[in-house]
């Protein structure tokens, strides 16, 4: 039984780098254009001075920017995105950044999951 959890514990370390390196894709490759794409975005634009060419500041960016995609209306509320700029957002690359975002959602859930099974079992000391 212990050999299946190892195994399991595998499938989450190597599901949670392919959705790192899946997420840093993105945010090195596609960033430009959806700045570009979401200029009039208060929380986009205020978030843009953090932007380097360092992984982590690439990777708040593009968390910022599918939040703002994701739950357009907590942004709306109070001014921090524009309703036309999330209108002419290309639908294929809203659709790559939902699924990058759901891809890190599934992986770390995963990984919370694991270590409960674990723990509930007694497998972890």
């Amino acid at each position: 039984m212990y050999y299946y959890y190892g195994l399991t514990w595998l499938f989450v370390f190597l599901l949670i780098f392919m959705s790192l390196g899946f997420a840093l894709y993105i945010a090195y490759t596609k960033m430009d254009e959806m700045l570009t794409y979401l200029s009039n975005c208060r929380a986009i634009q205020i978030r843009k001075t953090y932007l380097g060419r360092d992984p982590f500041s690439r990777m708040l960016m593009l968390g910022a920017i599918s939040a703002v995609l994701m739950a357009p209306h907590l942004f709306l509320r109070d001014g921090g995105a524009d309703q036309t700029d999330i209108d002419n957002f290309p639908k294929s690359l809203k659709k790559v950044v939902v699924l990058q975002r759901r891809f890190i959602n599934i992986s770390g859930t995963s990984m919370i999951a694991a270590w409960a099974i674990g723990e509930y079992m007694g497998w972890l000391k």
